[in-house]
Protein backbone atom coordinates (compact mmCIF):
# COMPACT_ATOMS: atom_id res chain seq x y z
CA UNK A 1 0.00 0.00 0.00
CA UNK A 2 1.33 3.41 -1.33
CA UNK A 3 -0.31 6.49 0.70
CA UNK A 4 -0.21 10.00 -0.79
CA UNK A 5 3.10 10.44 1.67
CA UNK A 6 4.94 8.44 -1.09
CA UNK A 7 5.32 5.55 1.95
CA UNK A 8 6.25 2.54 0.89
CA UNK A 9 5.33 -0.43 3.76
CA UNK A 10 8.05 -2.85 4.54
CA UNK A 11 8.13 -6.17 3.23
CA UNK A 12 5.97 -8.53 5.31
CA UNK A 13 9.00 -10.78 6.05
CA UNK A 14 10.86 -7.60 7.24
CA UNK A 15 8.16 -6.35 9.40
CA UNK A 16 7.42 -9.11 11.20
CA UNK A 17 11.31 -9.26 12.11
CA UNK A 18 11.26 -6.14 13.09
CA UNK A 19 8.35 -6.60 15.29
CA UNK A 20 9.43 -9.64 16.77
CA UNK A 21 12.54 -7.81 18.05
CA UNK A 22 10.46 -5.06 19.48
CA UNK A 23 8.05 -7.25 21.44
CA UNK A 24 11.30 -9.43 22.73
CA UNK A 25 12.81 -6.17 23.86
CA UNK A 26 9.48 -5.13 25.69
CA UNK A 27 9.22 -8.80 26.92
CA UNK A 28 13.13 -8.28 28.45
CA UNK A 29 12.25 -4.77 29.86
CA UNK A 30 8.77 -6.40 31.49
CA UNK A 31 10.45 -9.25 33.24
CA UNK A 32 12.64 -6.77 35.14
CA UNK A 33 9.34 -5.03 35.70
CA UNK A 34 10.48 -1.91 33.91
CA UNK A 35 7.82 0.28 31.43
CA UNK A 36 9.49 1.70 28.61
CA UNK A 37 6.39 4.31 28.32
CA UNK A 38 7.51 5.83 25.11
CA UNK A 39 7.71 3.62 22.72
CA UNK A 40 7.72 5.11 18.83
CA UNK A 41 9.17 4.63 15.52
CA UNK A 42 11.44 6.76 16.12
CA UNK A 43 12.93 5.63 19.50
CA UNK A 44 13.64 1.82 17.32
CA UNK A 45 17.06 2.38 15.46
CA UNK A 46 18.06 0.21 12.29
CA UNK A 47 21.79 -1.35 13.85
CA UNK A 48 23.05 -0.95 10.14
CA UNK A 49 20.75 1.29 7.92
CA UNK A 50 22.01 0.41 4.72
CA UNK A 51 19.81 -0.37 1.89
CA UNK A 52 18.85 -2.06 -1.51
CA UNK A 53 16.45 0.10 -3.98
CA UNK A 54 14.63 -2.06 -5.65
CA UNK A 55 12.71 -1.07 -8.95
CA UNK A 56 9.06 -1.72 -9.05
CA UNK A 57 7.75 -2.48 -12.40
CA UNK A 58 4.29 -2.23 -11.70
CA UNK A 59 4.80 1.70 -10.28
CA UNK A 60 7.95 3.04 -11.64
CA UNK A 61 9.89 3.60 -8.82
CA UNK A 62 12.70 2.83 -6.44
CA UNK A 63 11.61 0.91 -3.17
CA UNK A 64 14.03 1.05 -0.33
CA UNK A 65 14.79 -2.42 0.96
CA UNK A 66 16.98 -2.09 4.63
CA UNK A 67 19.95 -4.66 4.35
CA UNK A 68 19.80 -5.66 8.24
CA UNK A 69 16.12 -5.02 10.10
CA UNK A 70 18.25 -5.79 13.19
CA UNK A 71 17.05 -2.56 15.67
CA UNK A 72 17.68 -1.55 19.24
CA UNK A 73 15.57 0.29 21.41
CA UNK A 74 16.75 3.90 22.93
CA UNK A 75 15.68 6.37 24.90
CA UNK A 76 14.79 5.23 28.43
CA UNK A 77 14.38 8.71 29.81
CA UNK A 78 11.35 8.02 30.55
CA UNK A 79 11.08 4.20 32.11
CA UNK A 80 9.35 3.42 35.09
CA UNK A 81 9.76 0.95 37.67
CA UNK A 82 6.60 -1.72 37.55
CA UNK A 83 6.02 -1.93 41.23
CA UNK A 84 4.82 1.81 41.45
CA UNK A 85 1.86 3.60 41.03
CA UNK A 86 1.92 4.76 37.92
CA UNK A 87 -0.78 7.81 37.18
CA UNK A 88 0.22 10.79 34.98
CA UNK A 89 0.94 11.32 31.02
CA UNK A 90 3.19 9.06 29.26
CA UNK A 91 3.79 8.32 25.67
CA UNK A 92 4.14 10.35 22.60
CA UNK A 93 0.21 11.01 21.48
CA UNK A 94 -0.21 8.52 18.60
CA UNK A 95 0.47 6.12 20.69
CA UNK A 96 -1.01 6.57 23.80
CA UNK A 97 -2.94 3.87 25.39
CA UNK A 98 -6.37 4.45 26.34
CA UNK A 99 -5.63 4.26 30.15
CA UNK A 100 -3.10 6.86 29.77
CA UNK A 101 -5.62 9.24 27.79
CA UNK A 102 -8.38 8.62 31.20
CA UNK A 103 -5.54 9.06 33.76
CA UNK A 104 -5.98 5.61 35.26
CA UNK A 105 -3.29 3.87 36.89
CA UNK A 106 -1.55 2.02 33.76
CA UNK A 107 1.30 -0.67 33.67
CA UNK A 108 3.29 -2.60 31.11
CA UNK A 109 -0.16 -2.65 28.88
CA UNK A 110 0.98 0.68 27.84
CA UNK A 111 3.97 -0.51 26.20
CA UNK A 112 1.94 -3.18 24.62
CA UNK A 113 -0.66 -0.62 23.47
CA UNK A 114 2.09 1.28 21.49
CA UNK A 115 3.90 -1.47 19.79
CA UNK A 116 0.29 -2.17 17.89
CA UNK A 117 0.24 1.36 16.91
CA UNK A 118 3.66 1.32 15.62
CA UNK A 119 3.22 -1.68 13.89
CA UNK A 120 0.13 -0.52 12.18
CA UNK A 121 2.02 2.58 11.22
CA UNK A 122 5.03 0.25 9.64
CA UNK A 123 2.73 -1.31 7.67
CA UNK A 124 0.85 1.18 6.59
CA UNK A 125 2.41 4.16 6.50
CA UNK A 126 0.39 6.20 8.78
CA UNK A 127 -0.22 6.79 11.85
CA UNK A 128 -3.50 5.22 13.57
CA UNK A 129 -4.45 7.88 15.48
CA UNK A 130 -3.05 11.29 14.10
CA UNK A 131 -3.83 14.50 14.26
CA UNK A 132 -5.29 15.58 17.44
CA UNK A 133 -3.94 17.59 20.63
CA UNK A 134 -7.36 16.52 22.29
CA UNK A 135 -7.79 14.11 25.00
CA UNK A 136 -11.61 13.34 24.13
CA UNK A 137 -11.16 13.93 20.17
CA UNK A 138 -8.12 10.87 20.77
CA UNK A 139 -11.01 8.98 22.98
CA UNK A 140 -13.20 9.07 20.42
CA UNK A 141 -11.00 8.48 17.35
CA UNK A 142 -9.79 5.40 19.34
CA UNK A 143 -14.02 4.03 19.59
CA UNK A 144 -14.71 4.74 16.04
CA UNK A 145 -11.50 2.90 14.80
CA UNK A 146 -11.72 0.06 17.19
CA UNK A 147 -15.26 -0.02 18.49
CA UNK A 148 -16.77 0.85 22.05
CA UNK A 149 -14.93 0.62 24.77
CA UNK A 150 -15.92 -2.14 27.45
CA UNK A 151 -17.90 -1.58 30.28
CA UNK A 152 -17.11 -2.48 34.21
Amino acid sequence: MQDDNSYNPYPLDQLVHITYQLCHAVKFLHENQIIHTDLKPENMLFVNSRYDTIWSRRTGIGIKRIRNTEIRLIDFGSAVCDKQNNFGVVSTRPYRAPEVILNLDWNQTCDIWSIGCIVFEMYCGVQLFQGTDDDQEHLAMMDRILGPFPVG
